[in-house]
């Protein structure tokens, strides 16, 4: 079943490929760069959320049909919203994931090739690139490259480094970093596990415990194709990626517009 469903994902996303727009193919291109460089899920979805809004604000300042992001439309009268769409995905990702330069250098061409040479193109390509930097320099201050020391707590029922490789907490500045959305990072911040010694975490223990073994007798088949299938580890697009991969997914079969995909 599981590479059924792995097998239909490869086939849509040709699909998807053959018939992309310039934010579909950057959204594809942006979860290839999460998958190589095995960008972190925080990060990942920090890295898309601002390629996103970026395309948005983009497309939207051509053709202004929804209350923008943070660049109000501006675009000269008939620029041309494709090319917008490249530029701006192009400068996004070039700044987020620079190593991958010559790559987008490609990607960019191939998108621009298309669109025919004129002012439509050439202001649309301007506009894109201002809207990204403006989306850029937004973020350059949100908190995501903090430095916030973790010193582990030595007591029972707090995290601390564990086998294999004692690695370090990931990100402990995530929880001040800026929302894009929310007013805060704490909005719907979930309460705490429950105290130790209570029943609900001994209950809560034991199902982890049943359901999380190798060939549980308690866990359906079901729940293992769902652990599978959001398992995304290192070298995936990660469960942020994830959704963004079953949003193409979604765009491809009801043919959605630019503005629309953005």
């Amino acid at each position: 079943m599981f590479r059924t469903f792995s097998l239909l994902l490869i086939a849509v996303f040709t699909t998807v490929a053959a018939r992309a727009d310039a934010v579909l193919d950057w959204n594809a291109q942006a979860l290839g760069a999460i998958r190589t460089s095995k960008t972190p899920p925080p990060m990942a979805a920090r890295n898309l959320a601002i390629l996103h809004v970026a395309l948005f604000d983009a497309v939207n300042g051509v053709t202004p049909n929804y209350t923008p992001y943070v660049v109000q439309p501006g675009a000269p009268a008939g620029a041309s919203a494709d090319a917008a769409a490249a530029q701006a995905g192009y400068v996004v990702l070039s700044s987020l994931y620079p190593a991958l330069q010559s790559f987008w250098d490609t990607q960019l061409a191939a998108l621009l090739a298309p669109i025919p040479a004129g002012q439509p193109k050439t202001d649309g390509t301007q506009w894109g690139s201002s809207v990204a930097q403006a989306i850029l320099a937004s973020r350059q201050n949100d908190g995501a490259f903090a430095s916030v020391p973790y010193v582990p707590v030595l007591l029972p029922g707090h995290w601390r480094p564990t086998l294999p490789a004692f690695a370090p907490a990931l990100f402990p500045q995530w929880p001040n970093v800026t929302p894009f959305s929310l007013e805060s990072g704490s909005q719907f911040r979930p309460k705490g596990p429950p105290p130790l010694h209570s029943g609900r975490y001994l209950a809560d223990w034991f199902m982890v415990k049943r359901l999380g073994e190798q060939n549980s007798k308690w866990r359906s088949p079901d729940q293992t194709q769902i652990a599978l299938f959001w398992s995304d580890g290192g070298g995936t697009a990660t469960p942020p990626g994830h959704w963004n991969e079953i949003a193409a997914i979604v765009s491809a079969q009801r043919h959605l517009s630019l503005i629309d995909n953005a």
